[in-house]
């Protein structure tokens, strides 16, 4: 439901769903689990493709949340531990499309952020 609702570019029900599926997280696997890094690095994906201060901060915060939680279980070095660091110090930088070309940060964001490109499952 949230895909649709996130190539609909309807991004405050994206996280209405998101966050819903991170309390139950919480709830059930405990704040420093695989799952809540997840839903925290989906959360924080959208975020950062709404744009807007407020959102990119909440977005850092939730990739270095991440990145805390990746380090505890797969240890510093790992891909998803240097992915979640690297997304961290990068929020709302202008991003390089294939060709290499620069793009403003909400423009083409979605394919960064959506289905293959940036959500995990």
């Amino acid at each position: 439901m949230a895909n649709l609702y996130q190539d609909q570019g309807k991004y405050d029900l994206v996280l209405e769903v998101y966050e819903s599926v991170l309390e139950t997280k919480i709830r059930e696997c405990g704040q420093d689990s695989l799952d809540v890094a997840t839903s925290q690095y989906n959360i924080a994906s959208v975020k950062e493709t709404r744009g807007g201060r407020g959102a990119q901060e909440g977005a850092c915060r939730l990739f270095l949340e991440c990145e805390q939680i990746y380090a505890k279980v797969f240890g510093a070095n790992h891909e998803e531990t240097l992915d979640a660091a690297m997304r961290a110090q990068t929020v709302g930088e202008e991003k390089e499309d294939e060709e290499g070309e620069e793009r403003d940060s909400d423009e083409g964001a979605e394919e960064d952020q959506v289905g293959d490109s940036g959500d995990r499952e």
